[in-house]
Formats: C-alpha cells, structure tokens, sequence
C-alpha cells in the first residue's frame, strides 16, 4: 500500500471505532479504553506520552557532566557492538559514563514502576498526592544527578500512582502538553477530527 492509502485505511478505522464508542466516549473516565485511540497513539495522530518513562536526556546531560562527556544515542548504539565491530574507541571516561548511564536509566526506571521494590515517595492529601522532597530516596538521587533528575523520577512515579495504580508499568496516553495533563475526549476528538480532514499530500 501507499502512505495515502494507508492513512485512508487509518482514517475509516479511527471513524468506525469512535463511531462504536459514541454512547459512553465523553463519558469514560479513560479515553485510552477507545481501541481507535490506542492506533492514533501509535502512528501520533495525536499528542501521546508514555507516563512512567524517564527522560534519556535529562540522565545523558546529568552523567556526562559528571565524567565531562557527551553521551549521544549514537555512542550508546555503538558501545552496543562487539569491540572488534566498532567504528570508533572510548575513551575510559566514556566506558564508565556509558556504563553508570545503563545502569542507572535501568535501576531508576524499575523504581520508578517499583518492580524491585516498594518505594513511597508520595503521600495521600485531599487534593490527591504530593512528593515528599525530603524523601531519603529522592535526596540521594538529587545529590549524585542532580535536581532535574530527581524531579524527573519523583514526577513519573506520581503520574503512575495517580494514573495507573493497579500497575506499575509505563504506558501510553494520549496527552495536553500544554497543561501536562492526560488529554479529555473533546481533545482527543479535536485532534482527530483535525488529522482526518488534513489533505495527505502522496508521496513521490
């Protein structure tokens, strides 16, 4: 298939599940339940993020710095191969930033979705959760990465707690990146609406 007749397939699929949905879309407390919204996160249709999941930048920036280095996607790609397979050599600093920013990207993304531990870094208030900054967890994080890191950390796993508290996995939902906020059904429809009466230009 085309890309334009791909996206016209996309289209009368996200029509035909919105069409299904009608009777409780606006109702439903998780729009995500739409099967059609789940397609348009995956093509991003609409604006989506992925809630419990660190961001690679913040920790590329907070390590490097630590070993005065620049940890690029492109370096950790290549760390990946085999050493006779290498395009290029690291040098020992860039070893050890490559291997501390595995390492902790790993053990902060499992905290984080607490699949090695418990760990409580919220308590409950009338409004819904507030992150104890005085957290002996999130003050050792704070100290080795820094604030953006721990801000980083302490904030997904709110997110998780409040969006997802049967499971402590990362998932996908549509998003209002202006508001930092899980998207309402009239936004979602808004989006598509738009991205389905958007001319798809075929490409040459």
């Amino acid at each position: 298939k085309t890309e334009i007749e791909y996206q016209q397939d996309m289209s009368k699929d996200l029509l035909y599940e919105l069409q299904r949905y009608k009777d409780h879309f606006f109702d439903c407390v998780d729009p995500y339940k739409c099967p059609g919204i789940l397609k348009a996160c995956q093509h991003d249709w609409i604006p989506n993020k992925t809630i419990g999941n660190l961001d690679e930048e913040l920790f590329k920036r907070a390590i490097g710095e630590k070993y005065d280095v620049k940890i690029t996607t492109t370096m950790l790609a290549e760390a990946e191969k085999e050493a006779g397979k290498r395009k290029r050599t690291f040098t020992e600093m860039e070893e050890e930033a490559i291997m501390e920013y595995k390492f902790k990207m790993t053990a902060y993304q499992e905290l984080v979705e607490q699949k090695e531990c418990v760990w409580h870094p919220l308590k409950t208030t009338d409004g819904g959760y507030q992150i104890k900054w005085d957290d002996e967890k999130l003050l050792e994080i704070k100290k080795d990465l820094g604030e953006a890191v721990m801000k980083n950390v302490a904030e997904e796993r709110k997110l998780l707690e409040e969006l997802n508290p049967s499971g402590g996995y990362a998932y996908t939902r549509p998003w209002n990146k202006e508001e930092n906020r899980v998207s309402t059904p009239a936004e979602i429809v808004e989006q598509l609406v738009k991205k389905l009466s958007t001319p798809t230009k075929k490409k040459k």
